[in-house]
């Protein structure tokens, strides 16, 4: 039965702190959804909220003034959740509820400068990340960096990361990495991607790669059709969900790197968007206030593509949206000096 929306079934609920002003500043990890404020993770259940009551948020000491720059959440081996936060000091992997620091990665003390005109100002920082399966099959774990470098190591049981191989084809910040482990939330029956990892940049240029070990990614193709910026990309089966910041969101088919369909889903820069871990719909946020999801029938270049939900927060510039809840089919959605948490409950 397809999955429902009404954008009157939604629960509010206050929450402290605010989300800090980043794309895709939501990411969902077990039972909780973790947004990034500042310095500090801020963790949550949107299972336990209530209309009108205060959230119980717990904001993380983190001990440190790493300024956070991307919140994203992966789920390894079946059962092992971490929360991934980008600083601009490095990288750091935490346990589900941002209750145990795991490890930490520090960008190198001869990191090089700004390999190019597009990075001269940009500080140094990571943004973008996900968990891959290497063509050997070890979990792996990729980030990239405002100087356009990629970053690969092994991601082990225990949260420990391996030695980092980097890798450079983009001379732009990264914006964006994605794989079908990663859509998937670790469900290995969509791992059949013809390339298993895409970065992408604020340039929007794309980059498809074949992550062969966790110190080894080949460059196997790029797309560079477009010059605006890719905020997030999802992984499906033979096919590659962009999202773009002029606000629509577009198709490919990985094996052609040919753009098979586009839907415009907002009027204003689309600030995220996340897809449901098993079922063909995705959802979007932007700069217009509006909450949209769409059903992607993947494999008919996306005609017949619907809108399950269009819902209007007055005076709000969403942030962050992240499918949650017992079937993963509620969104949470979050915003930009707002301090209210909400949650469309998803019907039959």
């Amino acid at each position: 039965m397809e999955t429902s929306y009404n954008e009157k079934e939604v629960v509010r609920s206050p929450m402290r702190p605010s989300p800090s002003p980043l794309c895709n500043n939501l990411a969902q990890a077990a039972g909780f959804v973790v947004y990034a404020h500042k310095c500090s993770p801020c963790v949550l259940s949107p299972l336990s909220i209530s209309q009108g009551v205060q959230a119980a948020v717990r904001r993380v000491d983190t001990e440190c003034e790493d300024l956070i720059y991307m919140v994203m959440s992966c789920l390894v081996g079946g059962g092992t959740w971490y929360v991934v936060l980008g600083t601009d000091a490095g990288l750091q992997v935490w346990d589900q509820g941002c209750s145990n620091l795991l490890s930490k990665w520090n960008f190198p003390e001869d990191e090089p400068g700004p390999v190019s005109h597009h990075t001269s100002n940009t500080a140094l920082f990571v943004r973008g990340a996900a968990a891959v399966v290497t063509r050997d099959g070890s979990p792996a774990l990729c980030w990239g960096s405002s100087r356009g470098k990629l970053y690969l190591a092994q991601l082990l049981e225990d949260g420990q990361l391996g030695p980092a191989s980097s890798f450079t084809n983009h001379i732009a910040p990264i914006t964006c990495i994605g794989s079908a482990y990663q859509t998937s939330r670790g469900q290995p029956a969509d791992f059949k991607n013809p390339h298993n990892l895409v970065s992408c940049d604020q340039e929007g240029l794309i980059t498809l790669w074949d992550a062969v070990s966790t110190s080894n990614l080949s460059l196997a193709n790029t797309i560079s059709q477009s010059s605006e910026p890719v905020v997030s990309v999802a992984l499906r089966r033979n096919y590659m969900i962009v999202a773009r910041l002029e606000g629509c969101f577009q198709v490919y088919d990985m094996a052609s790197c040919s753009l098979v369909g586009e839907v415009v889903s907002h009027s204003r820069f689309l600030t995220a968007m996340d897809m449901h871990p098993c079922k063909d719909i995705i959802a979007t946020t932007s700069e217009d206030a509006t909450v949209n999801v769409w059903t992607l029938p993947l494999g008919n270049g996306i005609k017949g593509s619907t809108n399950l939900l269009s819902a209007l927060w007055p005076n709000a510039m969403p942030t962050g949206i992240a499918f949650c809840g017992p079937s993963d089919c509620d969104i949470a959605v979050v915003a930009l000096d707002n301090e209210e948490l909400r949650v469309f409950r998803a019907g039959a």
